[in-house]
């Protein structure tokens, strides 16, 4: 029989002990003890530290529970009635608890627009339709909400009919409906308002020269038989946030000044807007000097005669994306971008002009306007364009290829502020009617 070797075995093949094979045995054992000893310290060692974290988590809820009273788990709330309990966050409460934040007051319960909140703390939550609020125990179907800061006297809060506000909530507590309130602090306050919007026609002034309005969500409002806001918002100068998802504006007619001299306010969307029967859009977004972005991508302007001063003195604009305007029916541009002093470039590609009369001082002291492109503009019936480039000091190429101008008229479309050095090009026709004395220095291009 061959001889077969076991690497474990310590007995050769002759049925004696190998010296070899038993020395080679007890260093194999010893190395494996050796290793498990190793693995069984390291595990030893994790153990002790996760051991030392959940007691220095133990040992910080303490001490937060001392400092601060109750602790709520992730999925409860304390109650603002007695905050030495824990109240679970449930159908019957509210859909979704986000865990704890600043000193351990469980953050917010949350469902959409139906919870109320005190200083962190949740006052009521309940599960409600959208657009209703849980106001002493039921849901209420609330037009608004506002906020308004004090000046310690009283306080306009809509130009509206008294008996047309059926409910109003102040900072929480149900007061006799109004439409000014005495506060008698410099504080914000929170303002609820359910109206009878059912046959309102007009908005028109609704919210104008409410100056100490600083944010506004209307969410339950009617507006689906509303055919003029014009001055909605006017001059409501405080007015830094505004929420207008839910307004229907499909019948709505007329625009004019309806954000005008809302100086506060730095952004405003627009996108759901119906604008499709809308004729006036004059001083619509006038003097809001603070606004960078606006969202108008939606509009349809289809219908809209008059666009003028729509965007004057929006002096921290630096874009605006006005690609799906449609203004075959546009009549009057003038002032349209007037002051609007920090728009760096402007694509007007897609503006139809052929029914335009009045441009005068369409771009006046659009200081940081480098190049503009109406080659596309048609002018027809324009009778007034002066002073369209005047204070345009950066403005160094205008392309005005295809204007055209009553031949018996000169236009003044430059003043002494303009670059001394440029590129001009327009039609031989056109270029007739242009007083061009500050232009000298310029490249004139004619076609």
């Amino acid at each position: 029989m061959s001889e077969q070797k076991n690497e474990f075995s310590i007995v050769n093949s002759k049925g004696s002990l190998d010296k070899f094979e038993i020395n080679k045995y007890i260093n194999n054992n010893k190395l494996g003890i050796k290793i498990n000893n190793i693995i069984m310290n390291y595990l030893y060692l994790i153990l002790f530290i996760i051991r030392i974290i959940i007691l220095i988590i133990f040992i910080f809820l303490f001490i937060n529970k001392s400092k601060n009273g109750n602790i709520c788990e992730y999925g409860y709330f304390i109650p603002e009635d007695d905050q030495t309990k824990c109240i679970k966050c449930s159908i019957e409460g509210c859909m979704e608890c986000y865990g704890n934040k600043l000193n351990n007051i469980c953050n917010k319960c949350y469902l959409g627009l139906n919870t109320f909140y005190k200083n962190d703390r949740i006052i009521s939550c309940s599960v409600c339709e959208k657009g209703y609020y849980f106001i002493d125990g039921e849901c209420i179907n609330y037009s608004f909400k506002a906020i308004y800061k004090s000046d310690g006297s009283e306080t306009r809060l809509i130009n509206y009919r008294i008996d047309d506000i059926k409910e109003m909530i102040v900072d929480g507590k149900n007061v006799t409906p109004n439409n000014t309130y005495s506060f008698n602090d410099t504080l914000n306050h929170e303002i609820f308002m359910l109206l009878d919007s059912s046959n309102i026609t007009s908005m028109s002034f609704m919210f104008s020269e409410c100056i100490s309005l600083i944010s506004i969500n209307i969410f339950n409002f009617d507006t689906s038989n509303v055919i003029d806001m014009s001055f909605l918002f006017f001059n409501c100068f405080s007015l830094m946030s505004i929420n207008l998802f839910n307004f229907d504006t499909s019948k709505v007619t007329d625009m004019r000044f309806m954000f005008g001299c809302c100086t506060s306010l730095s952004s405003i969307n627009l996108f759901n807007f119906d604008t499709s029967n809308v004729i006036y859009m004059s001083f619509m977004f006038d003097y809001c000097s603070s606004l960078k972005s606006i969202n108008l991508f939606n509009f349809n302007t289809s219908k809209v005669t008059d666009m003028s001063f729509m965007f004057r003195s929006c002096s921290s604009l630096t874009s605006i994306n006005l690609s799906n305007f449609d203004t075959s029916n546009v009549i009057d541009m003038s002032f349209m971008f007037n002051n609007c002093s920090s728009l760096a470039s402007i694509n007007l590609s897609n503006f139809d002009t052929s029914n335009v009369i009045k441009m005068y001082c369409m771009f006046f002291n659009c200081f940081s306007l480098t190049s503009i492109d109406l080659s596309n503009f048609d002018t027809p019936n324009l009778v007034n364009m002066d002073y369209m480039f005047y204070y345009c000091p950066r403005l160094q190429y205008i392309n005005i290829l295809n204007f055209s101008y009553p031949s018996n008229l000169t236009i003044s479309l430059f003043n002494s502020n303009i670059s001394v050095y440029g590129t001009l090009i327009t039609n031989k026709n056109f270029i007739n009617n242009i007083e061009n004395s500050y232009i000298n220095g310029w490249k004139i291009i004619l076609n």
